[in-house]
């Protein structure tokens, strides 16, 4: 997980300050109407450097689908130059202070965004908590998300994590550094589970074709652009030396698109991606090459939905796991 330090110190009396504000609503917003021309950019700078599916950008083709016309990805982000200006908890706690970093990113999908529709967003303060470790002392924050588009329909729920590392009294012990271990022995195409399945098509078990990417600032900017995320430890490689990286890191939220991507690919147009979660983990820096993996565990219908629950990752190219996460996804059925 990449810190990002914030301006202020991060004392005890900050610390309560968010423990007390537990249950308020501390985020509140509405979207400016999102257009085709949003969602084609959202798409482009995710999938970048390959096209995305026609169905981010071709209405002729989106209106033939599932779907009937075009639809954001799921990870698309509607608030994106909100002109709100920078930081969170602008609802009582001001700008955050001190060194945080992403812990969690857990999202359940509901109807889908399209063109035209404005989106209200709400975010509520969970319980705070602490843990020790080997950064020390630190606060764990939970949020949960909810937005909803104009006709009061459910678009998304999301709990989020994010950790503040709390003032120490004396330095945290050194942390050993991890033993790498070899990335695994590329599978044959054939052994995967074939694109575009059926629910009939897919065993538990089965492998999903990966997903990978070599990330550098070509891939950075883009995604930064769509979100309006230009945080100097992205972008600014003297920066990041000089508190102690050795380069540039990604994006934590450029990992959870990617298994976005990744859960597409495989499904199809004619898929839904109902829930998709990523524990940060590690860090990426500039040059690495991250992919994503994943393995059906679990296959059921319900609610009239015939749906694959799936164990993904996101590892580097030294096999280990930056992103562990789950998933669920609906197919279509012969049954249906």
């Amino acid at each position: 997980m990449a810190a990002i330090d914030r301006p202020g110190s991060a004392d005890q009396t900050y610390v309560e300050a968010i423990k007390a504000r537990a249950g308020d609503e501390l985020y509140r917003s509405t979207s400016f109407a999102v257009s085709a021309n949003d969602i084609r950019k959202h798409a482009m700078a995710v999938y970048w450097p390959d096209k995305p599916p026609r169905l981010f950008w071709d209405e002729d083709y989106a209106k033939g689908t599932v779907w009937g016309g075009i639809v954001a990805s799921e990870d698309f982000n509607p608030f994106a130059w909100a002109l709100e200006g920078p930081g969170r908890f602008p609802m009582g706690l001001g700008n955050k202070r001190g060194r945080w970093l992403n812990a969690l990113s857990d999202a359940r999908y509901f109807v889908p965004i399209r063109p035209g529709d404005v989106i209200a967003a709400t975010e509520t303060l969970l319980d705070p908590y602490e843990r020790s470790g080997a950064s020390g002392r630190m606060l764990f924050v939970p949020t949960e998300t909810r937005w909803t588009n104009q006709r009061g329909e459910l678009v998304k729920t999301q709990r989020g994590e994010e950790v503040l590392l709390m003032p120490q009294e004396k330095p945290p012990a050194t942390r050993r550094s991890q033993t790498l271990r070899p990335a695994p022995p590329e599978q044959a195409a054939s052994s995967f589970a074939k694109s575009n399945p059926r629910f009939e098509d897919v065993e538990e078990g089965q492998a999903l074709p990966p997903f990978e990417r070599t990330t550098d600032l070509q891939y950075w900017n883009r995604f930064a652009a769509v979100n309006d995320e230009f945080e100097d430890i992205h972008m600014d490689a003297d920066f990041a030396k000089a508190r102690g990286d050795r380069d540039v890191l990604a994006m934590g939220h450029l990992r959870f698109s990617y298994m976005h991507s990744f859960l597409r690919l495989w499904i199809g147009d004619s898929g839904i991606i109902r829930r998709v979660s990523c524990q940060y983990r590690g860090i990426q820096y500039k040059g690495d090459t991250v992919t994503c993996r994943g393995n059906v565990v679990r296959k059921y219908a319900e609610n009239a939905e015939h749906l694959v629950e799936i164990d993904l990752w996101v590892e580097n190219q030294n096999g280990e796991k930056i992103g562990p996460g789950r998933a669920l996804v609906a197919l279509p059925s012969d049954k249906d």
